[in-house]
Parts: structure tokens; C-alpha cells; sequence
């Protein structure tokens, strides 16, 4: 089974703060292409998504989410590539990746050691702390769509607000 996907589930159950009301369908895929399945579902019968990593940034309203939230929490996994570069999933904890760093010798993410939450929500929102931000680490994403696209295109990283230009990069 590639995917766990079911009906009416108790949001509260999936964010740290407990709270939420039912998302109308909850889908947890186990790879990356179920994931891109369960995307182009969605979209091609438009329904509405929201990603979730480990819902330790969310607030759910009690209405619930009328539409797909799709859970990242079996996508983490965590490679290197070749000398110095890293592959995560998105699923992976912001945690795990700097231990996997620590243990490679690499460098660069001891911004990122004490940020609670996943790879893919720190992009998303631009994560960082002491001086460092996933953008300056971060090299390449796979979007929505499946394709890998360079992160740091030029203009991504303008705004003032960390997070503004990057959301609406991945679109």
C-alpha cells in the first residue's frame, strides 16, 4: 500500500496544539510518487490541499479543512548525494537532518538544530534562527508538479519578510 488515505478525521490528533475540527479527506503517502498522485487528484477534480509535516507551526480551525490534507510524515527520507550535498524529504525532521549533517561532517545547518518541525514546512515558511535561514542551505526543490526547480532563483530572497517570496515561488 503506497498511500493510507481516509475520510473525516480528527485534525486535533495531528498538530501539537490538540486542536482542530475534521479534515474531509487525510492522505499519507508513503512515497514520492503517490505523493505527486494524490496531487494531481486534487487538483484535477479541485479539491483544495494542505501539507502537513509534523504539525508542530499549525493552528487547525474547528470548522476542520474541507479538502485534502496531505501528511508528509512517511516521506523523510534523508541521503547523501555525493560529497557535501544532502538529499531530504520533506517529511524529514529539521532535527534528523542536522544530526545526519553533524554525523557527515557537513556544515551549515547549526541554525536549524533546535527549530522544531520538518524540512518541507521550514522551506515553506523560510525556517532559521542565530543568523542562518533554510535559503542560504537549501539548493534544490521538487514542486507540487514533480520537478526539480533551483531554489535560490534570483529574486526569491527580496522581501523583507522571510517568508512572503518563497511561498509564492512554490506556488
Amino acid at each position: 500500500k503506497d498511500a493510507n488515505v481516509e475520510r473525516d478525521v480528527p485534525l486535533a490528533k495531528h498538530c501539537t496544539f490538540r486542536v482542530g475540527g475534521n479534515a474531509a479527506i487525510y492522505a499519507q503517502p508513503k512515497t514520492e510518487e503517490m505523493l505527486l498522485c494524490i496531487v494531481r487528484a486534487c487538483k484535477s477534480a479541485g479539491v483544495p490541499m494542505f501539507f502537513l509535516g509534523n504539525g508542530s507551526n499549525v493552528l487547525f480551525s474547528d470548522a476542520g479543512f474541507f479538502g485534502c490534507v496531505i501528511s508528509t510524515a512517511d516521506l523523510c527520507k534523508i541521503t547523501l548525494q555525493r560529497e557535501g550535498t544532502v538529499f531530504a524529504q520533506s517529511g524529514a525532521s529539521l532535527f534528523a537532518l542536522c544530526r545526519f549533517a553533524q554525523r557527515h561532517a557537513l556544515g551549515g545547518l547549526a541554525f536549524a538544530y533546535g527549530i522544531p518541525g520538518t524540512l518541507g514546512g521550514g522551506v515553506v515558511m523560510n525556517a532559521g534562527a542565530y543568523g542562518g535561514e533554510l535559503k542560504d542551505v537549501v539548493e534544490m526543490i521538487v514542486d507540487k508538479t514533480g520537478l526539480l526547480q533551483a531554489f535560490r532563483a534570483e529574486g526569491t530572497m527580496e522581501s523583507e519578510s522571510r517568508a512572503e517570496n518563497i511561498q509564492e515561488f512554490l506556488g
